[in-house]
């Protein structure tokens, strides 16, 4: 099988692939063999595992037009009681509440019930932010806390959850049951009302009796929804018996709820992780699931502190698209008992959830709101140096249904500048280095594709144009862009997505110092003038800062990595310098920062003679952590640790390719659960060790939606991998590279 290509493996049939036995295994994690065979099979979408709790699906059931009024204006009372096919029917339920066949409707909605958590009607994916009820304004009168407090709550617990044995009598007294909002993060205008349970997952078991296929959880929460919504004062609002319910029910356990779930670097079995995934990836190809793998490394996963004490997981993420059914238990239950059984390793535990891949920018959408992660005033400096914002100079075209309307382009960060020197030539040359994805909406042929509750994000290019060749094979400085001049692709520092974020707010606070103050007021004056100062920025072309020189494109690997990097080239008068953080900002980050930066006094970046090191596979030796240092356009300055096993990616948006799963360092920080060590945007950004010695370069990351974790890991190629390819791509025209010196 060895000589089997990816599209070849990719379309085997289940009973091609190797049996499972503890011989199946790769000599090295480069194997293309072990990722065809992972890919083929690394379909699924399971649920978490221990604490590692799994995301959900949903429809929004109902949007709240009035926020300020105590009762529902006619406008919301439509809402409720509209037909559901009018509703946005974005996740549908996995479990029918009255037969294993019958029909979802507006009456009988269903049940999305999946690993710590079931809820009816099914609401939006975790993680979702929660609000009290009697702490948010609300369209509906506070009357109805006292209802449920006194009415509604206690008739739960005595007359459905204690009878089912979710939850004990003397639970009645404390917070087990609230009334709350809630709401996919920034988005309060999908809130739904909801009933959350917290309860002990061990209660959730199979029983007997009435449709007995609904575990303990389900069948209650198909009660608790009944019994909420026929309560005289909820069915005010939800106009006629059964035409709508008003109030969801979720049933969750209180570490997926409230808790915040820790990750931290795997420490063990690091030399046997790679010879696991043949028989996983087997595992996974005989289940529903084919065709949706999109990562899996393994970690420390768990809720517990300090976090190396929670177990070793393999984190298997798939796209959002692949529907989660009960074959992603299955799947779950047989690779672990796989681990446990045949591998003898009990203390390894599995997850399956859905996870958002991004080597992209910030997110695709037109500045509606003020973000404050892009409003950046600082970022208008004529310097452009180590860890600029940057993008490319037009706007995209998105699909709207009736033709195309234009999107921002994202942005992403200028890691820093580099010197190379052609073969028998004494001088150096200066460039800065970026990845290729940052530079890639610049080329025609890029466009962006609608996935299923995903949002838009890159896809493959177009057929025949420019960029699907130079995602193919790259381009050198003197490669032919199909009769354009390279200089038509402008790349500006900062990126207009930034721009209009930042010209946003600054307009809104000129607004607000204008009705508070006067127009003419001192008040007034100062944020007049920064709003000058940023739109003359642009207005006068100031942000041109250069246009690609030579770049990967997609189709070269290196290490069983997908290469991703543009080298640029910089306007004279723009060219920054790799200088690190100066004294007083070392000072500021001191005070912030939960681990210290090393203490440079404001030298530049060094060169890479060290590589980035991994912990050690034997658990008893102590090894002091390396930490890893980087600078973000979006993140700023940030650290984090990098993960002891490698991660399997499958990246979309060059699935024209068909060159199958890369493998990719990723970096942790663990001591922010609710986001990464670089962030959106952030792709480019350079890595430096504690000797200020450059190791590495950000081009992406993974969310995985589970629990209260958000966009928990970041993906780094080695810089060596970086300038190695760089070299071996110009075919010898290109003898040396090195971080830049201290000049522009």
């Amino acid at each position: 099988m060895a000589d089997l290509t990816l599209s070849a493996v990719l379309s085997a049939s289940t009973d091609r692939l190797p049996s499972v036995s503890s011989s199946t295994h790769l000599s090295t994690p480069q194997t293309p063999v072990l990722w065809a065979i992972f890919l083929t099979c690394l379909i699924a979408r399971s649920r978490p595992l221990n604490p590692t709790c799994q995301s959900v699906f949903t429809w929004n059931t109902h949007q709240l037009s009035d926020r300020t009024t105590s009762q529902p204006t006619n406008h919301l009372l439509h809402l409720l009681n509209m037909d559901k096919s009018a509703r946005p029917d974005r996740r549908r339920a996995n479990t029918s509440e009255s037969s294993e066949d019958s029909a979802v409707s507006v009456d009988s909605p269903g049940v999305f019930s999946e690993k710590y958590r079931v809820c009816t009607p099914p609401m939006d994916q975790l993680p979702l932010d929660y609000s009290w009820y009697f702490n948010t304004e609300s369209p509906f009168p506070a009357s109805l806390q006292e209802t449920f407090d006194e009415q509604i709550k206690p008739g739960l617990i005595h007359t459905i959850l204690v009878p089912h044995g979710i939850l004990k009598k003397e639970d009645a007294d404390y917070g087990f049951l609230n009334l709350v909002w809630r709401q996919p993060p920034q988005h309060e205008d999908l809130r739904v009302l909801t009933v959350m349970i917290t309860a002990a997952w061990s209660t959730n078991t199979n029983r007997s009796g009435p449709v007995p296929h609904l575990t303990t959880w389900e069948y209650a929460a198909v009660q608790c929804r009944a019994f909420v919504n026929s309560h005289p004062e909820v069915q005010i609002f939800c106009g006629p018996p059964n035409t709508g319910y008003l109030i969801h029910i979720e049933i969750i356990t209180e570490e997926l709820a409230f808790g915040s779930r820790y990750l931290d670097v795997a420490d063990k079995y690091l030399d046997k992780y790679d010879s696991w995934t043949p028989a996983i990836g087997e595992i996974l190809g005989r289940s529903e699931l084919q065709g949706h793998f999109q990562t899996m490394t393994m970690l420390r996963i768990g809720y517990q502190l300090p976090r190396e004490s929670n177990p070793l997981t393999i984190l298997i993420t798939l796209f959002r698209e692949c529907d989660r059914t009960k074959a992603w238990d299955f799947a779950e239950a047989e690779i672990r008992a796989y681990l446990h059984d045949q591998c003898s390793v009990p203390d390894v535990e599995v997850s399956i959830e859905w996870g958002d891949v991004f080597s992209y920018a910030f997110e695709l959408l037109e500045p509606k709101t003020v973000n404050e992660l892009l409003d950046r005033p600082d970022a208008y400096q004529q310097k452009v140096n180590l860890g600029s914002n940057i993008g490319v100079g037009r706007y995209l075209d998105i699909p709207d249904g009736n033709g195309t309307c234009k999107s921002q382009p994202g942005g992403g960060t200028l890691g820093g500048y580099i010197e190379y020197r052609i073969t028998g030539k004494p001088a150096w040359r200066k460039a800065a280095l970026t990845c290729y994805h940052v530079v890639r909406p610049a080329f025609p042929g890029f466009q962006l594709m609608d996935r299923a509750g995903e949002g838009h994000a890159p896809g493959p290019p177009q057929a025949n144009s420019l960029l699907e060749r130079l995602d193919r094979v790259g381009f050198s400085p003197t490669a032919s862009f199909m009769g354009q001049d390279r200089r038509e692709f402008l790349i500006e520092a900062p990126s207009r997505t930034l721009h209009n974020h930042t010209l946003r707010a600054a307009t809104l606070i000129l607004s607000d110092s204008e009705v508070a103050a006067g127009h003419d007021s001192e008040e007034a004056a100062k944020p007049r003038a920064l709003r000058e100062r940023i739109m003359s920025f642009f207005d006068n072309g100031k942000q041109h800062l250069g246009y690609p020189g030579f770049g990967s494109g997609y189709g070269r690997r290196r290490n069983g990595r997908r290469m991703d990097w543009a080298a640029l080239e910089v306007e004279g008068s723009r060219r920054g310098t790799n200088a690190l953080h100066t004294q007083a900002e070392w000072f500021e980050l001191m005070q912030a920062h939960p681990r210290k930066f090393p203490f440079n006094r404001g030298h530049q970046l060094k060169q890479p003679t060290s590589t980035i090191r991994q912990p050690p596979s034997n658990p008893i030796t102590p090894h002091p952590r390396a930490v890893y240092f980087g600078k973000g356009a979006i993140s700023g300055w940030f650290s984090g640790y990098i993960n002891g096993s490698r991660g399997g990616v499958h990246f979309k948006e060059d699935d024209h390719l068909q060159l199958g799963v890369s493998q990719e360092l990723v970096m942790i920080n663990p001591d922010q659960p609710r986001m990464q060590a670089a962030r959106r945007s952030d792709s480019g950004a350079w890595i430096w060790n504690q000797d200020s010695q450059l190791v590495g370069m950000v081009f992406g990351g993974m969310s995985p939606a589970s629990g209260t974790t958000k966009d928990a890991l970041t993906y780094v190629t080695p810089i060596q991998d970086v300038f190695a390819d760089m070299i071996d791509f110009s075919a010898g025209r290109i003898a040396e590279i090195r971080v830049a010196d201290a000049s522009p």
